[in-house]
């Protein structure tokens, strides 16, 4: 009449209730915060639901892993530094045209702003190939906005 209790079995059951209430309690703090919310749709109050067990990284969990080499910006090299122009570097634009540089560019921008026809005839009178060669480092994304928005107005 005396079994025999498998006490691995029962911690192994203990264990996996633990883990079924801790999510049981983490996901109904979630809801609870998405109603206090007022999510305006399902699938934004799904969404919390989904996302309760992620925490915020804190300094001590990206920062000392040495190893990790891959730059986010392919234009930079191994060595650290920019291939091709620095930011304040003036570029040859050929073809008769002076020397400017993105501060330069951006300084006739912006006289040009009043009037959006002029804009667009600068950039024609630029050309591709030279913007190309401007910002080739980076570009801000007002002025990319900017430049399709004025090549879209004409």
């Amino acid at each position: 009449m005396s079994e025999k209790i498998d006490v691995e079995r029962v911690e192994r059951e203990l264990v996996s209730a633990l883990a079924a209430d801790r999510k049981y309690s983490r996901e109904n703090d979630a809801k609870i915060r998405a109603v206090t919310q007022r999510v305006a749709t399902y699938d934004e109050f799904r969404e919390i639901v989904k996302g309760s067990h992620l925490r915020p990284l804190e300094k001590k969990d990206t920062s000392g892993r040495g190893g990790f080499r891959q730059p986010w910006n392919p234009a930079v090299s191994d060595r650290g530094g920019v291939e091709g122009r620095e930011e304040g570097e003036e570029v040859t634009l050929g073809e008769g045209g002076a020397e400017m540089s993105l501060q330069s560019f951006m300084r006739e921008w912006r006289r040009l702003a009043a009037q959006p026809q002029d804009q667009y005839r600068f950039l024609v009178d630029f050309g591709r190939d030279r913007l190309s060669k401007l910002f080739r480092v980076e570009i801000r994304c007002s002025m990319a906005m900017y430049i399709v928005h004025r090549n879209n107005y004409f």
